[in-house]
């Protein structure tokens, strides 16, 4: 008899959207993540600053283009970056 393995991988899945896009300077802007199989966040708001809430804010105190980013992880340290 044979007998198959299998491997599941569950890994963080998901995506955020921004509150605004287009800003004034001193602006707070709110991130809104949609994840799952997700235990721990790290947001790169793309102007220096970092946070690890899960739904954090930020404001932009200086013009510019920012490129935000989401890194997210579950417990079995799977991680996926948006």
């Amino acid at each position: 008899m044979i007998k198959n393995s299998y491997i599941n991988i569950l890994g963080p899945l998901g995506n955020f959207s921004i509150s605004e896009t287009i800003i004034c300077k001193d602006d707070i802007v709110t991130f809104l993540p949609t994840v799952t199989n997700t235990d721990n966040y790290l947001w790169d708001f793309g102007n220096g600053i970092v946070s690890t809430d899960s739904l954090p804010s930020n404001t932009y105190n200086n013009a510019g283009l920012f490129v935000p980013n989401l890194i997210i992880q579950n417990n079995s340290g799977c991680q996926l970056t948006i």
